[in-house]
């Protein structure tokens, strides 16, 4: 079960609505950003578009419209493709093709600045509309560094993606982990990569895991005391319940 919308119909529609409920003058607009996500949860993928009008005194108007859902465990590439995404695609690479954009408001004509294009999502969304599937936790989804250099603490920065180096490294005939985590050709190429918005709420829940578990693995070594035996019992419990509340989520 899927269903999506048109995202070019979406955002002349919602860009419509706020023009005719703000009554805002073509004078005052500075720009507009469109960020585009997707996120999984509860047995289902959902994506939408939100659609900011910044003005020259900087306040914000913006709108969100649901544009895509496909009932699935897990959201994968093959299931994306198959579904939702080029429909959504088309219409994304539409609004920014189109130049300045002409909005009929109460009957008068309204000139909208070209938009800014985003996008942003949990790192498994993101990933696969890169052409890296599979690589969110292994490979840096922004950079070329492997993992055994990204992770060490203070590293020198790496060289930075972009759209046009994911598609050489796609059409390029390395293999395993010469290739960087790049499986194929990004999906959304006409978006640059320096517009893929982190999830900072994702990582923020992945740190807090990460001092949790280091907090209890203190405790078992340096206040319980617990055997060998017990850790590997414990440690199978906590990655059981993991991968279960995974499942479930997803």
């Amino acid at each position: 079960l899927y269903w999506f919308q048109d995202s070019h119909k979406v955002y002349k529609n919602d860009m419509k609505k706020m023009l005719e409920t703000s009554n805002i003058e073509e004078a005052n607009i500075d720009c507009v950003d469109i960020v585009f996500g997707g996120d999984h949860s509860q047995g289902a993928l959902r994506s939408s578009l939100k659609t900011m009008l910044v003005l020259k005194n900087s306040e914000v108007i913006e709108r969100k419209s649901a544009i895509g859902y496909i009932l699935c465990q897990k959201d994968t590439g093959t299931i994306l493709k198959n579904t939702i995404l080029d429909g959504i695609g088309d219409g994304l690479k539409k609004i920014g093709q189109e130049g300045f954009t002409i909005v009929s408001n109460k009957g008068k004509l309204t000139m909208i600045p070209v938009p800014l294009l985003y996008v942003t999502g949990d790192l498994t969304f993101q990933v696969i509309l890169m052409g890296k599937e599979y690589s969110s936790g292994h490979w840096c989804i922004i950079c070329r560094l492997h993992p055994n250099v990204w992770k060490v603490f203070d590293h020198t920065r790496g060289e930075k993606w972009t759209m046009k180096s994911l598609r050489a490294m796609a059409e390029s005939t390395k293999t395993n982990a010469e290739r960087l985590g790049v499986k194929i050709k990004p999906y959304l190429d006409f978006i640059p990569m320096s517009n893929f918005v982190i999830p900072v709420l994702h990582s923020q829940i992945n740190l807090g895991n990460d001092v949790l578990y280091s907090l209890l693995d203190y405790a078992a070594d340096n206040i319980e005391s617990i055997s060998s035996e017990e850790q590997v019992t414990r440690n199978s419990y906590l990655y059981f319940r993991r991968s279960n509340r995974a499942t479930v989520a997803t």
